[in-house]
């Protein structure tokens, strides 16, 4: 359980930098385009560590499920998913900008 929470919170931080980079981003796009450019990279950065997180936690669900999982580990994964895939949906639409 302890692993895949940790693997829950790794996921949250980076999306929420690669959100915080993606605003920057936007902020700086037109007054300062080699900034904006930064954080765009940076924000995709974060993004391949949350994918990396995910793809990680994955596996540690997988197995998991397979042997014992409390139904409250199971819904905070089910949770974590959802929100990972609609907040990344956002900051791509954000870095296409």
């Amino acid at each position: 359980m302890r692993k895949i929470n940790k693997y829950i919170d790794h996921i949250k931080d980076e999306v929420d930098d690669a959100e915080e980079y993606a605003e920057k981003y936007i902020e700086l796009k037109v007054n300062n385009p080699q900034w904006a450019k930064l954080y765009h990279d940076m924000s995709n950065q974060e993004l391949l560590h949350a994918q990396n997180f995910k793809e990680m936690g994955e596996s540690i669900y997988a197995e998991m499920k397979n042997t014992y999982m409390p139904e409250e580990t199971e819904e905070r994964w089910e949770h974590c998913m959802r929100k990972y895939a609609d907040r990344v949906a956002k900051i791509k639409v954000m870095l296409s900008m």
